[in-house]
């Protein structure tokens, strides 16, 4: 894996979200459009998301980055770190329909959950990065709990 399928696949995240964003004013039309526009396509976005940090990991053991170790283990914080980033102003910003929010947001804790289990059980054991993987999990969870609260409220003017 190298910088090429790190471009196609950010690039996908990209289209993702300019699907959302052509589609967030549209007026809602009901339980059928939540469903197939703002629940399938928000899972696929943060599917996507997780999957690009991924990716870019594999990019980087690719160019020569170690798999383990103390640099390993920065990245792979400042790359979570970086997720839970993306979903703050993706959320706050491009997504205006809480089944989007929820969607995204579960799309993305149950990647980083599984993210913060293969590191406390699997081959590159990473105590700190398994903390750190379900901390973000936990927040983004927050996060799209408050946005969609407040996108369930009627609009004041």
């Amino acid at each position: 894996m190298g910088g090429g399928s790190v471009l196609v696949i950010a690039l996908l995240v990209a289209a993702l979200g300019w699907l959302h964003r052509r589609t967030r004013d549209l007026p809602d039309a009901g339980w059928g459009a939540r469903v197939w526009v703002q629940l399938t396509f928000g899972l696929y976005l943060g599917w996507v998301c997780v999957a690009t940090c991924a990716n870019v990991a594999l990019a980087l053991v690719g160019s020569g980055v170690p798999a383990a170790g103390a640099l390993a283990t920065v990245l792979t914080l400042v790359v979570l770190l970086v997720v839970l980033a993306v979903f703050a102003v993706t959320a706050g910003r491009l997504l205006t329909h809480r089944w989007s929010v929820l969607a995204v947001a579960a799309a993305i804790a149950w990647g980083l959950g599984w993210a913060a289990f293969a590191r406390y059980a699997g081959e590159l054991r990473s105590i700190p990065v398994t903390w750190v993987a379900a901390l973000v999990a936990l927040l983004v969870l927050v996060l799209a709990a408050l946005r969609s609260v407040r996108l369930s409220r009627p609009a004041t003017r």
